[in-house]
């Protein structure tokens, strides 16, 4: 059954953002959540490639034809060693392949001389290149896994090479105030996830691709960590109590896949059962070619099932895994970071236009993740919470989300009101007992009334010009007012507490909170407050 957009928004569920001593004790106790999987890292060596089973192929041609046979053969050793041992992230071994390539195009030498390696440090300190960096890294841990291999004096050279600091700092992208890269307003981000629905609803969209959209646009999780689940972290511990769990990413001390440290998020019920509707998927897939499966391997198998290679890659998985759970569990079965990344950016689907650019948005995935944080931030969520939502691991990595002028200014604000509100919202209009008394007493028009209700009139209007005030609140706070000793204020009162109590809330995506511009009565409140003031004391007299 598919489900309207409008229904989606009311499912949507952030995590609780209070702050209390149990809530704290709740998070520290999430973040020590572990749970290890056994995983092996595959890559091999074709005529002109290196495919690294899981990732990818990367063109290996410069090197081969720069690097004598033997050199290349112990290139391809290091690498062998450090996908055995797990030393990098699959798509972090792509990147340095990708390096050294481009490194042979640059040098056109067989060696890594030190004469090279600096030309080539300054070539890219020149073009703004930090990829020299992790070229860096991978010679001086490839030096100590061979001795020798590279020469001491060219090690020397590279040791003396400055680390080349990006163009931007990091957090960029989200301080930008680039429309086409930075946080999307509210509407943006609402009519994003309308267009989701209504593509997949239209039949644009597989239900593989929507499924990813929207877990993407509901929790900012990274393209790996959607690539990386699987159908057990989806679970239910009641009818009413359903979680997903995100394998972590870019944690320290992780040591491969799936290994991080877990991200346990509340799940809402439609985005629940399109989540189960792709596990169903996901398992028929997999059984057309395996045959039929018991629960616990079913369980194992991926979330996001790579869909065009999912026969071929269990050819190779049988050849590498004797022990069906084993094969069922590998990380080769998942779809890849970069094609996750793909179709985040829904190029097949509708595209979104903004009114705020007058042109279509730039949609990926770390666009949600910077709006979802920013929308927390500024509703007041602690930096612990956030810290949480966002799976940091360091305070220093929110730095980029708080640095907000807009909201210090609202916090600011909110820190001297108590002080200057006596002065800047004091009454300064004039109290009547009835309307006889009233500036105005002859114009029936000059009548204010809660609800437009007789039986609830507050005061009297003492100016004759036009006013385009929602009466009656906003006449609080004019100098025109000549509000009733004996009038319902306190009603008045009441109201935009209430009002002002639901704006306080938790924001959730389609309660109708504004999340970005929140509406704040507290100048009204005091208003009110005043005014309640002064007729106590008038009474009294």
């Amino acid at each position: 059954m598919t489900r309207s957009a409008a229904d989606y928004k009311k499912s949507q569920q952030l995590n609780p953002v209070t702050t209390d001593n149990s809530d704290q004790s709740l998070l520290r106790r999430f973040d020590t959540i572990h749970r290890r999987a056994d995983h092996l890292q595959l890559i091999e060596w074709r005529e002109n490639s290196a495919y690294i089973y899981g990732t990818g192929s990367v063109n290996i041609r410069d090197i081969k034809s720069t690097f004598p046979p033997i050199l290349f053969l112990k290139i391809t050793a290091a690498f062998d060693e450090i996908c055995r041992l797990n030393v990098y992230a699959d798509i972090t071994i792509v990147d340095i392949i990708q390096i050294v390539s481009q490194y042979c195009r640059f040098s056109k030498t067989n060696i890594f001389s030190s004469d090279s390696l600096l030309d080539f440090h300054d070539y890219c300190r020149r073009k703004n290149l930090t990829h020299f960096n992790k070229m860096k890294t991978f010679i001086l841990y490839w030096n100590n896994l061979s001795p020798g291999t590279i020469s001491k004096k060219s090690i020397i050279a590279l040791q003396s090479c400055a680390t080349i600091k990006p163009p931007r700092p990091s957090g960029s992208n989200v301080r930008s105030d680039d429309e086409s890269e930075g946080w999307l307003t509210d509407e943006e981000y609402h009519s994003i996830i309308d267009t989701i629905w209504f593509d997949y609803e239209s039949g644009i969209n597989s239900l593989w691709n929507t499924t990813a959209s929207l877990l993407c646009a509901q929790y900012g999780r990274r393209p790996i960590q959607l690539a990386h689940l699987k159908i057990k972290d989806l679970r239910q511990q009641s009818e009413t109590e359903r979680y997903i769990e995100f394998p972590g990413a870019k944690d320290q001390d992780s040591e491969g896949f799936r290994l991080s440290k877990f991200e346990i998020h509340p799940i809402g019920d439609h985005l629940w059962q399109m989540c189960q509707r792709l596990a169903d998927e996901s398992i028929n897939e997999f059984e057309k070619n395996l045959g039929p499966l018991p629960y616990n391997l079913k369980r194992e198998l991926p979330l996001f099932y790579p869909r065009s290679q999912l026969t071929k890659r269990l050819q190779i998985i049988d050849e590498v895994h004797a022990n069906q759970l084993d094969r069922c569990s590998s990380r080769f079965l998942h779809t890849r970071a970069k094609r996750m990344s793909t179709v985040l950016r829904r190029s097949t689907g509708t595209r979104v236009w903004s009114s705020r650019t007058n042109d279509y948005l730039e949609e990926y995935a770390y666009r949600f993740r910077y709006t979802r944080a920013r929308q927390l931030a500024r509703s007041g969520v602690s930096k612990a919470t956030l810290s949480f939502w966002l799976g940091h691991e360091h305070s220093k990595s929110l730095d980029a989300y708080y640095d907000d002028p807009a909201e210090r200014a609202r916090v600011l604000d909110d820190g001297i009101s108590n002080i200057m509100a006596p002065l800047a919202q004091a009454f300064r209009g004039r109290l009547i007992r009835n309307k006889s008394e009233a500036t105005r007493a002859s114009d029936e028009s000059s009548l204010i009334e809660l609800d437009g209700n007789d039986d609830y009139a507050v005061g009297n209007c003492g100016s004759s010009g036009f006013c385009a005030a929602s009466v009656p609140i906003p006449c609080y706070r004019c100098t025109k007012f000549e509000p009733w000793i004996d009038g319902p204020h306190e009603e008045v009162l009441q109201r935009l507490l209430e009002r002002q109590n639901e704006e306080n809330m938790t924001p959730l995506p389609g309660s109708g909170r504004r999340l970005l511009t929140p509406l704040q009565l507290d100048r009204d409140i005091q208003a009110v407050l005043n005014v309640i003031n002064h007729c106590k004391n008038a009474k009294s007299l």
